[in-house]
């Protein structure tokens, strides 16, 4: 448990922290590459600056339905966009439903989002067929669940 924990600028690379509890965590700058962070709660974690390319978790940058993150686990890619979590063909079911957005209760406003969200999709779909292997090599090394 790392909640709130101050990691800025520390060297992390390859460490095991899944299902590490990060929420909070300040990893500003903090080197990740190669960790293991499949399963990690990185809810409200401060990640300006660090680098997570190797871990599989990628920024996906600021929406109107907040920050977006993509990130492997050993069941398959999985996403946050603001308070939403999900998986990739979650999220894109989403932007096409008129029900069940998070904070997004008039048509006006879904039609806002669902630009920006179909970037974000655009981008994890580069993410995920960049790195095609991270997943089945999670589920080998942890396990799908």
């Amino acid at each position: 448990h790392l909640w709130g924990a101050n990691l800025r600028d520390a060297n992390l690379s390859g460490a095991n922290l899944w299902r590490a509890d990060l929420s909070g965590a300040n990893l500003w700058g903090a080197d990740l590459w190669g960790a293991d962070l499949s399963g990690a709660d990185l809810s409200g974690a401060h990640l300006s600056g660090a680098n997570l390319w190797g871990a599989g978790v990628v920024a996906l940058g600021a929406t109107p339905s907040g920050n977006a993150l993509i990130y492997p686990t050993p069941d398959g890619w999985a996403m946050c966009v603001g308070c939403w979590k999900g998986s990739p063909d979650e999220l894109r079911s989403l932007i096409g439903q008129e029900h069940g957005w998070p904070e997004a209760g008039t048509t006006a406003e879904r039609a806002r989002r669902r630009p920006y969200l179909a970037l974000v999709l655009a981008h994890a779909d580069l993410v995920m067929a960049e790195q095609p292997d991270l997943v089945p090599a999670l589920a080998e090394k942890w396990g799908a669940s």
